[in-house]
């Protein structure tokens, strides 16, 4: 989707494009604060997904979402730069491990990413009680439950 030319069903002030439209930008500007980290979001999160312990690429394609042939892309990026490795004891579908320098990397783009959303939410600190609020009242109607009125204000 465009999100500079909204579908007419959609409409420029409709709350689907502006959230959309919120995430995305946040997902720039994550891009940017990892981009000289020589990381993007895809790679943090194998990073991150890699933290709890040995996965192997199929289950981090699962738990990434991702197509095989990225997923085993970012790792060989990854690998190459000495953040994950495979221990040579196993087989075709040994699990990759994150290495000390891994858990350094992934600390660092961490705080980078998250230094950079408090930046773009600092903007507007008003905001974010009404969007945890509007948070909250979408799930719980997404969940078939009535939103509560203090929620919905």
């Amino acid at each position: 989707m465009d999100l500079h030319n909204p579908p007419a069903e959609y409409g420029a002030g409709s709350m689907l494009y502006l959230l959309t439209a919120a995430a995305a930008a946040l997902e720039v500007t994550a891009d940017k604060a990892l981009a000289p980290l020589g990381l993007n979001r895809q790679s943090l999160t194998l990073l991150e997904k890699l933290a709890a312990g040995p996965l192997s690429a199929a289950e981090l394609t699962l738990l990434a979402g991702a197509p095989g042939e990225d997923i085993k892309a970012v790792l060989s990026g990854l690998e190459s730069r000495g953040y994950v490795e495979r221990p040579q004891s196993g087989g075709r579908g040994a699990g990759y491990v994150l290495t000390d320098k891994g858990r350094r990397a992934a600390a660092a783009a961490q705080l980078a990413v998250g230094r950079a959303a408090h930046a773009a939410g600092a903007a507007l600190p008003e905001l974010r009680p009404q969007l945890a609020a509007l948070i909250k009242t979408l799930e719980a109607t997404g969940r078939g439950e009535e939103p509560h009125a203090a929620d919905v204000e």
